[in-house]
């Protein structure tokens, strides 16, 4: 009785400290946080010199949005985006109220306004981290899909700014998403201090979760720790007192202490190395036959992170085969993504590419029409099936020709300083010799770039059709100074030539010209040479 009252004491002492070490490891990450975000100071500052009224509607949309008035906010902010559509202060502020609501279709759209309209590229990682929580934001288990594009976000991430947090952060946001011990290992905490001190707040509420994650796994280590250690002193008391702990006992004792003191990687959850993505739930592909692996739809929906994992690898297995000029295999790996993904431009876009590096036209013309009709279509490649079709289809049906002004008028819409659909429009006045639509597009590109080698061309193309030879020649000399290839402006100086009438590419050429001479010179002498012939025998 004495000796155990006597161990109180001292196992109140230890309890004690657990439970302070776990208040303080568990105090919510965001009571760090400081208030105020630079990211974000400029936008502001521009914003109320452009539009005063819009700014003081973001203003009370952000208080909105902090006091958890998510829907008032969202109002608020649409009415902000109806008077500055274009700008990436409030597309990026409605990213976050509509993640935050679990509109997810909402706020990608928002999230990608922001992408389009940002500021400078320094802002492109925090909208891309911002984009992870919005495709991620459903109320329900994400998709396979949102899952496959958040991967492929955190892995852009990691390509072009490796050595900031923020691929670090969409890790830290995945994890915390899927809430499963395996994938919280892929974000690294030592992230979490950079999120807190920055006070951003689209790194700091992934890590919130990561951290809590963290500190209670700490914590109860640490408790484990500090009970075995209290009854090591126990037991140290008790064998002074002469008193012998039962076997049983000694031996959890002593493997408790054995593996924290040895193995404290597994105690702690950690591992040798944190894994890379890709290495969770990977399914195995065929490269033979890459369509036959494609998961069932049952598979996907049991293993979505792994189903999402394997569009990944297939995607950068296509990449490889493409850096490496093995164009047919690449094709192959483009199929299965487009089983895989079906719904989505890029698999259209990529297998179109593969076909076009093949030379295969009619296959290529097919997917890049294809890629216009599903989401996450871009202005390029509205572009690119342009091009394809004015270029490697030898006549052009009228149905054609009004699905390519159809696209024009869009881009117009939707991308009117861009430039894409003057391109698309001075491609199709070049193949149909419009000069009509050439006369405006060339316009207008004169405007954006007017020493640009494709504004040049066109303008070339359309000097040839007016039949202004000296501007066009004039054009020529422009485009020797840019970087246009010698083949191709090699190819645009015989086409000019062949445009002019005989008489002109006769003085262009001294060889034809002196021919030209030589021939009039013999013809002239054979007709004197008849006519003196002819005299003589009209005396006779």
């Amino acid at each position: 009785m004495n000796s155990r009252s006597a161990s109180n004491p001292t196992l109140q002492r230890v309890g004690g400290l657990v439970l302070l070490l776990a208040c303080v490891l568990c105090w919510p990450a965001r009571a760090l946080a400081g208030a105020g975000d630079e990211w974000e100071r400029e936008a502001k500052v521009q914003l109320l010199k452009s539009s005063p009224v819009t700014a003081e509607i973001v203003e009370r949309g952000e208080k909105l949005l902090d006091s958890g008035h998510l829907r008032d906010a969202a109002a608020l902010l649409e009415q902000a985006a109806q008077n500055e559509p274009k700008n990436a202060l409030v597309a990026r502020i409605q990213c976050r109220i509509h993640t935050e609501l679990g509109s997810t279709q909402v706020a990608i759209l928002a999230c990608r306004r922001a992408l389009a309209y940002e500021l400078t590229p320094k802002d492109w990682p925090g909208d891309m981290l911002a984009m992870v929580r919005a495709l991620l934001s459903a109320k329900e288990r994400p998709t396979s899909e949102h899952l496959y594009q958040a991967l492929s976000i955190s892995s852009s991430l990691m390509r072009k700014v490796p050595n900031q947090p923020w691929p670090h952060l969409a890790q830290c946001e995945i994890a915390s998403r899927l809430e499963n011990v395996s994938t919280m290992r892929l974000c690294d905490p030592t992230w979490s201090g950079w999120a807190l001190a920055n006070a951003h707040y689209d790194s700091v509420r992934g890590v919130t979760k990561i951290r809590r994650f963290h500190s209670l796994m700490w914590s109860a280590w640490l408790a484990l720790t500090g009970i075995c250690l209290a009854t090591l002193i126990h037991a140290v008391r008790a064998k002074r007192r002469e008193r012998r702990m039962p076997r049983n006992r000694t031996i959890a004792l002593l493997t408790s202490i054995i593996v924290v003191a040895l193995f404290p990687g597994v105690a702690f959850g950690q591992s040798g190395s944190v894994p890379q993505l890709g290495d969770v739930g990977a399914m195995p592909i065929d490269d033979k036959n890459p369509e036959g692996s494609v998961p069932t739809a049952s598979q996907r929906d049991r293993d979505p992170l792994g189903y999402a994992y394997f569009v990944m690898d297939i995607t950068g297995r296509a990449e490889k085969a493409t850096k490496h000029g093995n164009h047919t295999q690449a094709v192959l790996y483009y199929r299965a993504l487009v089983k895989a993904t079906p719904n989505k431009s890029v698999s259209y876009s990529r297998l179109c590419s593969a076909y076009e590096a093949l030379q295969d036209w009619p296959n290529a013309l097919k997917n890049c029409r294809t890629a216009l009709a599903y989401d996450g279509v871009k202005d390029v490649d509205y572009a690119k099936y342009a091009h394809l079709l004015m270029e490697h289809k030898p006549r052009v049906s009228s149905s054609e020709v009004q699905d390519l002004d159809a696209i024009v008028q869009q881009l117009r819409t939707e991308a009117p300083n861009g430039g894409v659909a003057d391109l698309v429009e001075c491609e199709v006045g070049v193949k149909l010799h419009d000069q009509v639509r050439l006369k405006r597009c060339t316009a207008n590109l004169e405007v954006l770039g007017p020493n640009d080698p494709k504004t040049l061309s066109f303008k070339w193309a359309y000097a040839v059709e007016r039949r202004d030879y000296a501007q066009a020649k004039s054009l020529l000399e422009q485009l020797r100074q840019t970087a246009i290839s010698k083949k191709t402006l090699n190819s645009m100086e015989a086409a000019t030539s062949l445009a002019l009438p005989i008489w002109r590419r006769a003085l262009t050429h001294s060889w034809l010209l002196a021919g030209f001479g030589t021939a009039l010179v013999a013809l002239a002498l054979f007709f004197l040479a008849r006519r003196q012939y002819q005299q003589p025998i009209a005396a006779k």
